[in-house]
């Protein structure tokens, strides 16, 4: 685990240990290694472990539903948590992707 993993895991168990919505510690908890364990086993070109580490425990950090339907809401809170780690533009960049794109929101569907 890289020290920004590290570190990234530990703030978000704390911000989260008394969440109460569903988005607590154990469910991120949970995503965060379905991930890992998705990612060891499906290695190639275009993975990198470290980012979808990352997205996994951010992918959460301020969810749209409880910032009055802000989407861009959660994609900053990540970035600026990222940058004050001193992470690379381009992680920073895919992370904020990714987070943007994680739920059903974000496959452009619409309700019919």
């Amino acid at each position: 685990m890289t020290p920004v993993i590290a570190a990234t895991a530990a703030f978000i168990e704390d911000k989260f240990k008394a969440e109460g919505s569903g988005h607590d510690w154990p469910h991120i908890w949970r995503v965060w290694q379905v991930t890992r364990t998705l990612a060891q086993e499906h290695e190639g070109p275009g993975l990198n472990q470290e980012v979808a580490e990352l997205a996994a425990l951010l992918h959460d950090i301020a969810d749209w539903k409880f910032h009055g339907g802000d989407y861009e809401a959660g994609p900053r809170a990540a970035c600026a948590w990222l940058a004050s780690q001193q992470v690379p533009e381009a992680t920073i960049a895919r992370v904020e992707q990714i987070i943007r794109e994680v739920s059903f929101k974000g496959l452009g569907l619409q309700r019919r």
